[in-house]
């Protein structure tokens, strides 16, 4: 029976914990005016609104737990338990529609994210394919180049024959250029 009367001080612990985190939160929201600006941090502070609500409405319940705690047997008022129970269910619906938003906001950020990176890439890769393309023709222009040069020798070496071998030099010289 101990074991109930531990986990009733760790969650007044945690109540505690909460609402001086989130009061923390909440002073950061109230003192400073740019962060009620974006919807996402908006969202952000909904969520711990109604988290340090949950703590306040929920710490009478979890005083009264405790305090009726007895090691013998469980005694405690039905109605009194019931109706302080009723903020755990509120915020368990609350806490899960606005975590629910702030996930699906994220969800759509990254995909944002996806769509223009990928749209980046691929322009990426365009501009890669025709350098690679333009390259490509250089290199062809300089094969012909080379293969210019060779018919250059060949039309170097048929002026030779048909002329005579008059300055064989010049015609070789000219042939290398």
């Amino acid at each position: 029976m101990i074991f109930y009367l531990v986990i009733d001080i760790i969650v007044l612990l945690l109540q505690i914990t909460d609402i001086i985190s989130n009061g923390f939160i909440l002073f950061a929201f109230v003192r400073k005016r740019t962060l009620r600006q974006g919807s996402s941090i908006r969202l952000l502070l909904y969520l711990t609104l109604s988290n340090v609500l949950h703590a306040l409405t929920t710490l009478p319940y979890s005083i009264y737990l405790t305090v009726s705690w007895n090691s013998v047997q469980i005694i405690l008022n039905p109605y009194y338990t019931l109706i302080s129970g009723i903020p755990n269910i509120l915020q368990m619906k609350i806490d899960l529609t606005l975590t629910i938003c702030l996930a699906i906001e994220r969800i759509l950020i990254m995909g944002i994210i996806v769509i223009i990176l990928t749209i980046s890439i691929l322009i990426r890769l365009q501009i890669i394919q025709k350098r690679t393309q333009l390259n490509r023709d250089v290199y062809h222009y300089d094969k012909n180049k080379f293969k210019k040069s060779s018919d250059t020798k060949m039309y170097a070496e048929e002026e030779k024959r048909s002329h005579g071998d008059k300055n064989p030099e010049a015609l070789t010289s000219h042939s290398s250029i």
